[in-house]
């Protein structure tokens, strides 16, 4: 019985944990914020459930990911616009907190 139980364990090389959005992010070298959105955007490494309150993910589901997002090396990034990002959307909703919450449309 337990030769069977031993031989329904994947041989799996074992993986560093990385916790997730902080220790995401430095891998990543991206900030904490980015990640939550990605994650928001349903695009992130796979995650496990530490606690109810920890989530991690491992360097393989990391490199897994990774992989998957290949693009072709013909790819151009897009150039950065003034006022984008998370800046910009701090700025609005400053503008739109002095202004009373009314937009400026």
């Amino acid at each position: 019985m337990k030769a069977q139980q031993e031989s329904d364990v994947v041989d799996a090389q074992p993986s560093a944990t990385i916790t997730y959005p902080e220790g995401l992010a430095k891998y990543l070298n991206i900030s904490a914020w980015s990640v939550r959105q990605m994650r928001a955007r349903g695009d992130c490494p796979r995650l496990y459930s530490i606690t109810s309150r920890v989530l991690c993910t491992t360097e393989a589901d990391v490199r897994e990911w990774l992989m998957s997002r290949e693009v072709a090396t013909s790819y151009k990034m897009r150039e950065p616009t003034a006022g984008s990002g998370r800046a910009a959307h701090e700025i609005a909703r400053g503008l739109m907190s002095i202004r009373g919450g009314k937009s400026s449309d």
